[in-house]
């Protein structure tokens, strides 16, 4: 549950809840599902959120053997997140590498190769 504490915090709460559903299909690892949309009330004066529960854990010593192969994974997914074509344009991946995506799958056209 999102619930934030000043209106500008309530404004970001609303592109959340709209971009989430937009980005899952291309990724894949889960996002969290928006399930609910609070309105303003008098016991509660901004918008709020819920969103459905991934299981998992935050990363640290604890959950984590292999930092590299965290690194390669967050890594992967921060470049599938830069290959979403959201806006009808080329993606991150094309406008700097140069090289056209070939494919029209999230992580197509993406530069493996840290920056």
């Amino acid at each position: 549950m999102r619930m934030p504490r000043t209106a500008s915090k309530a404004a970001s709460l609303r592109t959340v809840r709209e971009w989430l559903p937009r980005l899952a299909p291309g990724l894949s690892l889960q996002v969290p599902d928006p399930v609910h949309a609070g309105s303003p009330s008098p016991e509660y004066t901004l918008e709020c959120a819920v969103y459905r529960w991934i299981d998992g854990s935050a990363p640290d010593a604890r959950s984590v053997d292999d930092w590299t192969s965290f690194g390669a994974h967050l890594a992967g997914f921060v470049g599938e997140l830069h290959g979403l074509d959201l806006m009808g344009t080329a993606s991150w991946a094309s406008r700097t590498t140069g090289r056209p995506s070939t494919s029209s799958s999230p992580s197509a056209g993406r530069d493996s190769r840290p920056s």
